[in-house]
């Protein structure tokens, strides 16, 4: 052999005992993956089953894409995620390191990739693997945690101090308060109850923000409706304030999320008013420019917006705003739009962009899941159901309120009531049974204990001849009961003291719910073995047979018979069938297929419709 010949092998073994090393000392490590040749999943240990939640069975076989996916569903930047995998795996060699941050932002996975090799006459790469451990969450996340926990803290703190004070003067002197006084002191315990009741919602898009798991329900939006109902909502709690709003020309309407943008706008005001020595006098502006709308709050001198809050606003690192500020900011951020404050001449002003269109904005990340099976649908129109008479189509939505606390049924009603619904009572079940089959309500806010009956007994009753929405209001808050009320047919659940924003949300998305969406595109009939679902006359027929679906269960079955050969994730299908705000509410989800599966699936324990891609979410094979 000559001396070439040696040196190149030399070289080789060299190499080959260097690139072997990493995979020897990960092999004693437990969290283990090793993918073959041909790409697919050979070995996943139990450690990183139990790290990942990913169950091996359901990777072990499996194309490494698949594995991706659901590393990436279980990210809170799912997205860099799937990106960062497959960037990893173009430089093996270099034994790359990626982060998997998880939904919950107190963990993160990292995840070093690196390459397997055969020796046959050189060195060639046969598969690669990859050793995980969890991370320390960094020291940043940690100090920004408890900024974030004391904001909280601190402005409830507030809220609750400004409460006990009221509660404890009308306590402590209430036969010497005037009609006057007593009036004033129940108008300011009302006004801090909200704004406790708001609190609460920015500490959970709080957790979202930080948990980068804000998904957004975009819908075309008429920015002029949604600003005008802005200024009468901030109207009704205070009454004193001056709102002008200015549109400029022709607003276009923009692809947002309304309901959260009107959250980011009422933080605004509220920070305004906070900083306000008088009663607000601010003029809101909207106009185009370019591919995106701008709106701003201009205190016109009136010294709402001071200039320390301007500064404060417009520092991108600072964290340290009021609670509503900074929710504000992330969820504008959140639409790919952007959010500043600027202060001269004696004049503040808040000012927000937001793109027109979604597919423009930068918006957080999402998984390339959910954007391979995110698909466009109409809005949905009020038609028949299948074999149940619906009533949506009445001017006035009409509410069947069943609870034998006369107080809470007296609260109910009202609250209702002021919101323009037709509000019908009842205190026993035999009466509600008799409303419901007489007067066709819309919704039905059913209580659990009554007198004469079970509340779940009669929501299964219920269920039996009306396809009304039925929403439990309830204080038993144990998860067994919400699972149980669901498994009997119920909708949703409400647990008692319900906010009154909450149960007006709850009833309008019930009663979005039981529209029919239009066609789905030039099929007006999607079929798939022995199961049709005709999307015109909204009826499902399995083996020529028709089947009876709740509301809820037709627009589940509807969208997945809608992208039918694609995968919708767990929180697609909450929002598009639920609403915003249930993203995470999996109980309803998979009670709700384990009804449908009931229905349509010869053996439910082994579907042929309705599959699952375990980790990810539900999809129906394509016609």
């Amino acid at each position: 052999m000559g001396t070439a010949q040696l040196t190149e092998q030399i070289q080789v073994e060299q190499a080959l005992r260097s690139a072997l090393q990493p995979a020897v000392q990960t092999a004693k490590e437990e969290a283990l993956l090793l993918v073959g040749p041909d790409g697919r999943v050979s070995h996943f240990s139990s450690r990183l089953e139990s790290l990942t939640g990913i169950r091996t069975a359901d990777v072990v076989g499996q194309p490494h894409s698949a594995l991706f996916l659901q590393l990436a569903a279980r990210s809170s930047t799912p997205d860099q995620v799937t990106e960062g995998l497959r960037s990893a795996l173009q430089k093996l060699q270099t034994q790359p390191e990626v982060s998997l941050p998880l939904r919950d932002p107190a963990r993160r996975l990292t995840a070093r990739l690196f390459p397997s090799y055969t020796f046959n006459g050189g060195v060639q790469v046969n598969g690669w693997g990859a050793h995980m451990h969890e991370a320390a969450a960094p020291a940043d996340d940690t100090a920004r945690t408890a900024e974030h926990l004391e904001m909280v803290t601190n402005s409830l703190r507030s809220s609750t101090a400004t409460i006990k004070g009221s509660v404890t003067s009308l306590l402590s002197g209430h036969r010497y308060w005037g009609e006057t006084e007593r009036q004033r002191y129940l108008e300011n315990l009302d006004e801090h109850v909200d704004q406790l009741s708001r609190l609460l919602d920015n500490a959970q898009e709080l957790a979202r923000l930080n948990a980068n798991a804000v998904e957004m329900e975009r819908r075309v939006t008429s920015i002029s409706e949604l600003l005008q109902r802005v200024i009468q909502d901030h109207g009704l709690r205070r009454k004193s304030d001056r709102l002008t709003l200015d549109a400029k020309g022709d607003l276009p309407p923009a692809e947002i999320d309304a309901w959260r943008v009107e959250q980011a706008l009422h933080n605004l005001l509220d920070a305004a008013a906070q900083s306000s020595p008088a009663p607000l006098s601010l003029t809101i502006s909207a106009r185009v420019q370019g591919d995106e709308i701008q709106v701003s709050l201009s205190d016109q001198g009136t010294g709402a917006i001071p200039e320390s809050l301007a500064a404060a606003l417009g520092d991108s690192q600072r964290t340290s705003l009021s609670l509503g500020l900074y929710v504000a900011r992330g969820l504008i951020l959140a639409h790919g739009g952007s959010l500043w404050s600027t202060h001269a001449n004696g004049t503040g002003a808040f000012h927000l962009t937001l793109p027109l269109k979604a597919h423009e904005a930068k918006a957080l990340p999402q998984s390339q899941l959910a954007t391979r099976a995110q698909r466009q649908l109409d809005d949905l129109q009020p038609q028949a159901t299948n074999g149940l008479a619906l009533h949506s189509t009445r001017d006035v939505a009409k509410i069947l309120v069943v609870d034998d606390d006369g107080q809470m049924l007296r609260l109910l009603k009202i609250k209702l009531e002021l919101e323009g619904f037709e509000v019908l009572t009842a205190t026993r079940g035999s009466i509600a049974l008799e409303l419901a089959a007489a007067e066709q309500p819309d919704v039905i806010l059913l209580d659990i204990n009554l007198p004469d009956s079970n509340g779940f007994e009669l929501c299964a009753r219920l269920r039996e001849f009306t396809p009304a929405p039925i929403i439990m209001v309830t204080a038993n808050s144990k998860e067994e009961d919400m699972v149980r009320g669901l498994e009997l047919g119920a909708d949703d659940y409400l647990i008692k003291p319900v906010r009154n924003k909450e149960l007006l949300a709850r009833v309008r998305a019930n009663l979005r719910r039981v529209r029919v969406p239009e066609e789905s595109g030039s099929k007006p009939v999607f079929r798939t073995g022995d199961l049709a679902v005709d999307f015109a006359q909204r009826q499902v027929t399995v083996r020529n047979q028709q089947v009876r679906l709740t509301p809820t269960e037709y627009k589940l079955l509807y969208h997945l018979a809608a992208n039918a050969g694609r995968i919708l994730t767990h929180s697609q299908l909450l929002a598009k069938v639920w609403g915003p705000g249930y993203e995470e509410d999996t109980q309803y989800l998979w009670v709700n297929i384990s009804r449908l599966r009931g229905k349509i699936e010869q053996n439910p324990s082994e579907p042929e419709y309705i599959l699952t891609e375990p980790g990810v979410g539900y999809y129906l094979p394509a016609s």
